[in-house]
């Protein structure tokens, strides 16, 4: 066992540990976790971008409800054999959940990579989100393509999620 001492930082690591952040460093590194995680500067920005996702999912939700209302579509029923402008706000929502937990999933490790590129894409993923709601909520269903740029958004959010696992791969 070892011995205490009133020294700042005394035990295991001895004198070598200068403050708080190299003890910590070193903690991990000796227990074979690695490194700690570090959220870098501007990770205030993603998750900004992480809650207008929110607000985002938040308008298409009440949009289904008024389209419930106004297209007198009860629940549970999520399809329509009478009213494609239900149907076409519906798909509108669901699509977007179809694909909400890859994008939050490469915006939130993307963004501890590369946290101003992650906005970004994050940003044009939104726009492009609604661009595509709004077009769907049209009738047609083809103008749904009006968003199709969210894409561009999703392919900067993959980038910023590859570096951050290139960089820690240990092969």
């Amino acid at each position: 066992m070892a011995a205490t001492t009133d020294a700042p930082f005394a035990g295991p690591l001895g004198s070598e540990v200068k403050s708080l952040a190299s003890l910590v460093k070193k903690s991990f590194s000796s227990s074979g976790l690695g490194t700690p995680l570090i959220i870098p500067k501007g990770y205030g920005c993603v998750v900004l971008i992480g809650i207008g996702s929110v607000v985002l999912l938040k308008w298409k939700s009440m949009k289904v409800s008024e389209a419930r209302r106004d297209f007198t579509v009860p629940n549970p029923i999520t399809h329509s054999d009478s009213c494609m402008n239900f149907n076409c706000t519906y798909r509108a929502m669901q699509s977007t959940l179809e694909i909400y937990p890859q994008f939050l999933f490469l915006l939130l490790t993307g963004g501890l990579e590369l946290p101003y590129l992650s906005t970004v894409g994050g940003f044009i993923w939104i726009v492009g989100r609604y661009a595509y709601a709004k077009g769907y909520y049209s009738g047609d269903p083809r103008k749904r393509a009006n968003g199709g740029f969210y894409i561009v958004g999703q392919f900067l959010l993959l980038i910023g999620a590859i570096k951050f696992a290139l960089k820690r791969m240990v092969l």
